[in-house]
């Protein structure tokens, strides 16, 4: 099962830098392993970076905080038959870094989970902060210069 979760900046930051591998989260979506997170900062509106992580593990710490769970996380890993897609239908590989065409180009995005997005360069997380989320991207069009 896939969770769209809101996660303030003071916690974003360090999973997205892998330091923090574990959420306490209300269990109000019965979350289990296996399960996809879609962490989306929020500082009382979202910024527009999220990473996903899955969960790896689901500790019931009800005793301490009823209701609650203790989720472990991992980075989804990218699976063969997405770079493979890659491969076969002209995407460029992404490995993170600066944002490598105009912000007003249209380009589709694949994720790691190998599902795509389609929009303006500057509505993704291109940075390194995002690393590990993008895939890979291909150009639509080209709309304009960067604004």
């Amino acid at each position: 099962m896939r969770h769209e979760l809101k996660i303030l900046p003071q916690h974003f930051t360090p999973v997205l830098d892998e330091i923090k591998t574990a959420e306490l989260r209300m269990n109000d979506r019965n979350f289990a392993a296996g399960d996809t997170l879609r962490l989306m900062e929020w500082n009382g509106d979202y910024t527009g970076d999220a990473c996903e992580r899955v969960v790896t593990h689901v500790a019931d710490v009800g005793d301490y905080l009823p209701g609650y769970v203790l989720l472990s996380m991992t980075p989804p890993q990218p699976t063969t038959d997405t770079y493979r897609q890659i491969e076969n239908d002209g995407w460029i590989e992404w490995k993170g870094g600066e944002r490598p065409v105009d912000g007003n180009t249209r380009v589709q995005i694949q994720w790691n989970d190998g599902s795509a997005v389609t929009g303006t360069a500057s509505s993704y997380g291109w940075t390194g902060l995002c690393f590990g989320r993008i895939v890979a991207y291909r150009v639509i069009e080209n709309e304009g210069r960067e604004g």
